[in-house]
Parts: structure tokens; sequence; C-alpha cells
């Protein structure tokens, strides 16, 4: 598939909720006092990043903006995943942001990466400044608001290898950031990564 991508992405908020609620994982760990419970959340922190940034997908919703240069053809590739709305497209006129409608473009709804496609009667601007990072699209990526909306295995993935990560603290990890986990968890991250070069990007 041939497509234009953006070239940069910022994180605009850090999601309130786990992808795995503290409860789930002290009920999964057999753990009822509080003591740890700073530390653990911290675990579950630190294996939502891992899964992300080995499947390239973002468990949570999360707000995000990302950057273009410059509008040339579509589709753009987004590769941020799930994408569940854009809230806004902006470019710089005259160094000064405007807005373009959103009866311009429409988003593909896919399980990877959405694709960003302007309408039958949609039509790039032509005013665009030249210049780098001239397009911001504001967007929402994740399962959803909660934990809930995770799919069953990939949380269920997170518990034993926040259990692995509790249980043996200090070794070494794999590049999945697992530790010695059994190979049917190592499956579901394959069974959710998404690949990169599947999809041919024009930068």
């Amino acid at each position: 598939m041939t497509t234009n991508s953006f070239y940069g992405y910022k994180k605009i908020n850090d999601p309130t909720n786990l992808a795995v609620s503290l409860t789930t994982l002290k009920t999964h760990l057999k753990k009822f006092d509080t003591i740890e419970d700073d530390y653990l959340t911290l675990l579950i922190k630190t294996a939502t990043t891992d899964f992300e940034n080995y499947t390239n997908r973002t468990l949570i919703n999360t707000i995000f903006k990302g950057f273009l240069d410059s509008f040339t053809s579509d589709p753009i590739l987004i590769r941020k995943s799930k994408v569940q709305s854009i809230s806004s497209i902006n470019y710089l006129k005259d160094a000064t942001l405007k807005a373009w409608l959103p009866t311009n473009y429409y988003f593909t709804d896919d399980n990877d990466f959405s694709r960003l496609l302007l309408t039958t009667t949609g039509a790039f601007p032509t005013d665009a400044d030249p210049r780098l990072q001239a397009i911001e699209i504001n967007f929402v990526a994740g399962y959803g608001d909660t934990s809930t909306s995770i799919p069953y295995d990939i949380q269920m993935a997170l518990l034993q290898v926040i259990a692995d990560m509790h249980y043996n603290r200090g070794d070494c990890s794999g590049d999945d950031g697992s530790s010695g986990i059994s190979q049917s968890i190592k499956n579901t991250y394959n069974k959710y990564k998404i690949l990169l070069n599947s999809y041919c990007i024009i930068n």
C-alpha cells in the first residue's frame, strides 16, 4: 500500500485510567494490602508502554497531535492505532493556524492504521505556508477510555508479564518487555503487532 504518512507525533495527555486495573492485578497476584500499590501501578504503566512500543498500538484512549509538512495526495496514513476520532485539522497560513473543515475529509475505521482521505467534494488547501510542520492533525487513538474496552487476551497477557516483572524483579527482559514468559503470551503480543514494513510509506 503506497500512502503518505505523518513524520512526527506528540502525545497531548497521559490517560488517567490504566490498561489493567490495580484491583484486577492485585487479585491476580493475590495481594490484598496497599503497601505496594504505587509500585504495582508503575509496573502496569511500564508493561503497557512496552506492549504499545512492541505492537505499535495504543491501549487507553490518548490524545495525539500529528504533524505534516504539506498536503500532498491521499490517503494519509495515521500511524497510531486504533483511531477513535479526529477533533481538528489545522494548517498554517501566514503563520496563523486555520481550520481545514471536516467536510473535506474522513478516516477509515481500521483495526490497524487508519487512512485519512478526501470526501467526494473535498479538496486539500492550497494556501498552506511552505514550512515544516505546517499541518497539525489532532486525534484520539486507543481501544477506549477504560480497561474494559481492551481485548481480554491483551489484558491477560499484561497480567502475566506484570506478574513476571513483580516476582522476578531485576532480571533482564526481552524485546517485548517480558522476562521468561510463556510462548502463548508472546504469541498474543505478536498477534497484535502492526508490521510497519507492510505499509509503503512516503514521508
